[in-house]
């Protein structure tokens, strides 16, 4: 072990989700230059929301988020190059029985939050690993910092068979959203 040490100061891993077992969904974003930021903040109700419908009879779903941020070397010069500190909120959160007029979150419930990161960390990406029961949900990207500007990418993958529509983005300046089948999102989009 100590030779290892010696020789290597990174050491990475990679865990793959078999299409046949896993749902997959890609969302890009955009947090926004005005408002925005942590639960400390205000502001944060302007951050976009991603709604999330796990199905009944999907008893604990395994479900992953993963928040990435634009890469700062590959977008240099940009709004996007600066590496912001990021994290994730997801919520139980009933947004409606409409998928075309959900209803954004606009104040945290304690004994409704499943996870919040913490510390919000200035990497390309934050994985969260979370067990779903059946319901709906929100999950919220962050930046720790108001006003940052920039894109993001939200993928979700979950062994729950997720209905068509289950996944929506609520844009910040009204609340009929795009709503997209996570099985047409699938592979669609790329970093």
């Amino acid at each position: 072990m100590q030779d290892f040490v010696a020789a290597f100061t990174t050491m990475w891993t990679t865990q793959t989700y078999k299409e046949t077992e896993w749902t997959r969904a890609r969302r890009v974003g955009t947090w926004p230059s005005e408002g925005g930021g942590c639960l400390n903040m205000d502001s944060w109700v302007t951050t976009p929301q991603l709604f999330l419908d796990v199905p009944p009879g999907a008893a604990n779903a395994s479900v992953v988020i993963v928040l990435t941020q634009a890469d700062e070397k590959l977008h240099r010069g940009s709004e996007d190059s600066a590496r912001k500190a990021i994290g994730v909120l997801v919520q139980k959160f009933h947004w409606g029985n409409d998928n075309l007029r959900v209803k954004r979150m606009s104040t945290v419930s304690r004994t409704e939050v499943v996870t919040c990161t913490q510390p919000f960390a200035p990497q390309r990406e934050i994985i969260t690993r979370l067990e779903l029961s059946a319901g709906k949900y929100v999950v919220v990207p962050m930046t720790f910092a108001p006003r940052t500007g920039g894109r993001y990418w939200v993928t979700i993958l979950s062994t729950a068979k997720v209905r068509r529509g289950a996944l929506a983005c609520a844009a910040r300046t009204t609340a009929v959203t795009c709503v997209c089948a996570l099985a047409r999102l699938r592979a669609d989009l790329a970093v």
